[in-house]
């Protein structure tokens, strides 16, 4: 995978964003000037390689965050669901508005400071890129979250109620088939999103080391969130 274009006028290599040769000024690749919401969810589907290189060369980077706000709250229900089976805190189950507004401020946060250090880094090694670019691209390789909350959560409230979220009785008591199937279903789109984090940063690096340390690290601070914010005394 290479995420150089190479220039058809002069041969010079360009960034992968770069709309114009920095040598001869020709134009070496499409505009793009807005992400087509449905298509690019369609391409993460089918071909996420073409999808993250529009993502990246989009002028601009729009639904980032819309899609931001959906995958916070449903990562939130992960927290929520995990602070409830465990019996972590329970004043972090009383305070769902406060907390769900909360977990998407760590979320945002988290990608926010994760995308500067990813930055500084490949900047220092020497591979050209924008910091907007990385951050699209790594909340939109986290549309499965959003696939999940859509497609998963509607029926696990119609199958458990309250009770997929707060585990009292717990859903595996309830319906333990249906429970072992969902959660399989979630780890799933988990997996899922761990693979196009991985293949967004390599289209942007073009390193496979330094893309699974990036993508195992996010994903680290992710897991991190979901499994100590219910530890905090909100």
């Amino acid at each position: 995978m290479n995420n150089k274009i190479i220039c058809g006028n002069c041969g010079e290599p360009n960034a992968f964003f770069k709309l114009n040769c920095t040598k001869c000024n020709a134009v070496i690749r499409n505009k793009v000037v807005n992400i087509d919401l449905w298509s690019i969810l369609w391409k993460i589907v089918e071909t996420p390689k073409i999808a993250f290189t529009q993502i990246i060369q989009a002028e601009n980077k729009n639904f980032v965050f819309s899609l931001l706000f959906l995958i916070g709250f449903k990562l939130f229900l992960h927290t929520f669901f995990l602070s409830s089976s465990l019996s972590f805190n329970d004043g972090f189950n009383n305070s769902v508005v406060l907390n769900a507004l909360i977990s998407l401020g760590y979320l945002s946060v988290i990608i926010f400071l994760f995308t500067f250090i990813i930055f500084r880094i490949v900047k220092a090694i020497g591979i050209d890129g924008r910091f907007r670019d990385y951050y699209s691209i790594l909340i939109y390789a986290l549309v499965p979250f959003l696939f999940s909350l859509l497609l998963l959560t509607p029926v696990e409230y119609a199958l458990f109620g309250k009770h997929w979220f707060i585990a009292n009785p717990a859903p595996f008591a309830i319906k333990a088939m249906a429970a072992w199937v969902l959660t399989v279903l979630e780890v799933l789109f988990l997996i899922w999103s761990i693979f196009l984090v991985g293949i967004a940063i390599y289209l942007q690096t073009n390193k496979k080391l330094l893309t699974l340390l990036i993508t195992a690290s996010f994903f680290i601070l992710l897991s991190a969130m979901v499994f100590i914010l219910p530890y905090f005394p909100f």
